[in-house]
């Protein structure tokens, strides 16, 4: 089973990874301006992002002169955020292929942790939440998004949610009380939370199928609407879920 869930995983993001341009799209842009501000980046830190795909996290960071190290489990992920590295910013970039469960790191190495988009696609989730903890140094921030609940869902979307959930390969989802409750076990203060990707994201996906100009970086339409998404960050029925935690 878990050998089918990887191979699906796989496929998915070998499609992504085929880009061939470095292109800071708007979702992507405001994804990132929230991981920068929330982890309170600064000169002198040293990031992680797990699951670092084709490096964007990681490449803006570094544009900050923040020591950035990417991990991810697709050698073509690697690959290409290498290649996007050499294009947009080569110093302060590094890049392993590694899983989140066995992260190849001694203990309390880092001060600033992101991992998007991972938790869901992992089977053993506790423990690749137990190699965060061990890598993080005293007073390190964790920005650690992933899939909501279904129970947070809004009822008419549910089916349209459940679909997308399995064809993407995730495992489950998560309510942010139970995030909270376990990193507090391990010695971390709550910071924040942000939900995003709402129902107005589904209209603009829509919109875009008609109108594939308004995904242009300048397009004002888009930018309204993912400022809109943001916006509602404490509304619970977002399809995702971001939790920031503080190491004590």
């Amino acid at each position: 089973m878990a050998n089918k869930i990887l191979e699906t995983q796989k496929n998915i993001f070998r499609k992504i990874y085929s880009c061939q341009e470095y292109n800071l799209e708007i979702w992507r842009e405001y994804l990132i301006q929230a991981i920068l501000r929330l982890l309170r980046m600064e000169k002198g830190d040293v990031y992680l992002d797990i699951g670092c795909g084709s490096g964007y996290n990681i490449i803006e960071a570094a544009k900050k002169d923040i020591f950035s190290v990417g991990i991810d489990l697709s050698g073509e992920g690697i690959k290409k955020a290498k290649e996007f590295s050499r294009r947009v910013i080569d110093r302060n970039v590094y890049y392993i292929i590694s899983n989140a469960e066995c992260l190849p790191f001694k203990s309390q190495t880092f001060s600033k942790i992101s991992n998007v988009q991972v938790l869901e696609h992992i089977e053993n989730d506790t423990q690749a939440m137990g190699e965060m903890i061990r890598i993080s140094k005293h007073k390190c921030r964790i920005f650690l998004s992933t899939i909501n609940s279904i129970k947070n869902i809004l009822l008419p979307l549910k089916p349209l949610f459940y679909i997308h959930e399995k064809k993407a390969g995730h495992v489950r989802g998560y309510m942010h009380e139970d995030i909270i409750k376990y990193f507090r076990e391990k010695n971390f203060r709550f910071v924040d939370l942000l939900y995003y990707t709402h129902a107005i994201k589904l209209i603009q996906d829509v919109l875009c199928s008609f109108f594939p100009s308004l995904k242009r970086q300048k397009s004002k339409l888009w930018r309204k609407i993912t400022a809109l998404d943001y916006g509602f960050k404490n509304l619970r029925t977002g399809w995702t879920v971001a939790v920031v935690v503080e190491k004590n």
